[in-house]
């Protein structure tokens, strides 16, 4: 059983209980951090009050969707054309952003079921964001905010702690509970959801420790260091592959500019947080070549949380070879209306199997948050919709018959949309409408932050090799890949 990608679920009354006793701590001077301050959501374009902008409001809808969440199963795994060129390390450094930039407090029930219906708009706009959205990597540095955890993320001095898996390396696992299940001491739990993620949260914790100790930087100038090296490859290496970089320079020169909020009016779009940033969970790939002693490893085999409760921390044969994460050895699927298998099957995390696989959830959530349909938003952004012939092509032949009997063709739900767009352009990234979400939204996000390099003319980054800093260059900095001349 794969782990729910979102992680456990985080209530209101989660929410605030863990805010009491953050501010408890803070103010009693056990550590510092900055409480995160009140964010919520909202929508890039106001298209919920027409109906004849979203998904018919009608019983058969959300079952409907439920079937074309269950068509959503990639048949060919291993067939190596539907691999894109993108590293599979950008797979799991997109569900690391999405981490430090959204956590949504549920509306009433938690349930995504076939009696799912729209939520009343007041509902929605009131939901909150228990993540702060400026790439700020609190993911990181915390506060966490957990359900039932009150801890502060673990520093040792200037450094962050970091534990050791068992009769392994030092610095190779996140620090852990000692009880069972062992749980990690980092500022977001859903950053162990899986082998990959987990190493790439060690990966940063150790990169802020090397700026400590071999260039004598205090705890605040690393983190703010890390945090313009981070937010630059995000805009510079990430942000290429996944829309391509004609589509950045067009943000960055403000050509597109569909996300440019004052600092004080902090709302997570839905259109992206629901929708287009979901797209990367077609990236995941059903089979990884993992290491030397775990090179045919299924994706539901990276999800460690029920062997954590046995081992305290995880063993050196679960330890990632990052060099097949980013030389080739291991590349993302091509974005399509496809997901890995394993992902049919999901936990939320707390051990409790959800009824439905992520595919299902996805849709469903995006009929839950009002979201307009993929015709309705490309039209308002200027683009012209895919046809119906174009939807089809893309989607395969068991979706086909379901898009037709529920009026999808039509009426395509905004993240299978997407989908099916990434699916048409033929290039592995996402297509205009998505491209060009992604891109506003993450780097509007970026310029928002307090410390935004983007705050600086000609800021450049300084802890790789020249004027340049990827992905690469960070796992080099933690010394998990070797340097090169």
């Amino acid at each position: 059983m794969t782990r729910f990608i979102d992680g456990p679920l985080l209530s209101g009354a989660d929410f605030r209980s863990a805010i009491v006793t953050l501010r408890a701590i803070r103010d009693a001077g056990v550590a510092p951090f900055s409480l995160p301050e009140k964010e919520g959501y909202g929508y890039l374009f106001p298209l919920q009050r027409d109906p004849e902008n979203l998904l018919p409001e009608k019983p058969e809808t959300a079952r409907n969707l439920i079937s074309l969440g269950q068509s959503m199963v990639d048949t060919q795994p291993l067939d190596r054309a539907f691999d894109s060129d993108i590293p599979s390390a950008y797979t799991y450094f997109g569900q690391l952003i999405d981490h430090d930039i959204t956590r949504q407090q549920p509306i009433g029930p938690p349930v995504l079921d076939r009696n799912t219906v729209p939520a009343p708009l007041s509902e929605i706009q009131g939901m909150a964001n228990s993540r702060t959205s400026s790439l700020d990597l609190d993911c990181i540095y915390g506060p966490a905010i957990e359900p039932g955890a009150h801890y502060t993320v673990p520093r040792i001095g200037d450094k962050m702690l970091i534990e050791k898996a068992v009769k392994g390396p030092v610095d190779s696992d996140l620090p852990r509970e000692p009880d069972s299940p062992h749980s990690p001491l980092i500022g977001d739990r859903r950053n162990d959801e899986n082998l990959v993620i987990s190493q790439l949260h060690v990966a940063f914790l150790r990169a802020h420790n090397t700026l400590v100790t071999e260039r004598s930087f205090s705890f605040d100038e690393a983190a703010k260091q890390l945090r313009r090296h981070y937010q630059w490859i995000v805009v510079n290496d990430y942000l290429p592959k996944i829309v391509g970089r004609d589509v950045v320079e067009s943000v960055l020169s403000r050509k597109i500019n569909l996300f440019d909020p004052p600092d004080d009016a902090k709302r997570m779009p839905l259109e992206f947080s629901v929708a287009a940033f979901r797209t990367a969970h077609s990236m995941s790939r059903e089979v990884y070549n993992f290491s030397d002693s775990f090179d045919r490893a299924f994706l539901f085999q990276l999800f460690p949380q029920k062997m954590l409760a046995k081992y305290h921390h995880i063993i050196p044969g679960w330890m990632i070879d990052w060099q097949r994460f980013v030389d080739g050895t291991n590349l993302a699927r091509k974005i399509g209306p496809v997901l890995a298998e394993s992902l049919s099957g999901l936990d939320d995390g707390q051990g409790h199997t959800l009824p439905h696989g992520l595919g299902t959830m996805d849709l469903l959530k995006g009929y839950l948050l009002r979201l307009p349909t993929g015709q309705a938003l490309a039209r308002r952004m200027e683009h012209t919709p895919l046809s119906e012939q174009d939807i089809e092509a893309a989607a395969t032949d068991q979706q086909i018959p379901i898009l037709r009997a529920a009026g999808f063709l039509e009426k395509t739900p905004l993240w299978f949309y997407l989908l099916c767009e990434a699916k048409a352009s033929n290039s592995g990234r996402l297509g205009a409408v998505g491209s060009e979400i992604v891109a506003s939204v993450l780097i509007g996000l970026v310029r928002r932050s307090k410390d935004s390099f983007l705050r600086f003319d000609n800021w450049k980054p300084s802890l790789g090799k020249g004027e340049t800093f990827e992905l690469p260059d960070l796992l080099r900095l933690a010394g998990f890949l070797q340097n090169t001349n």
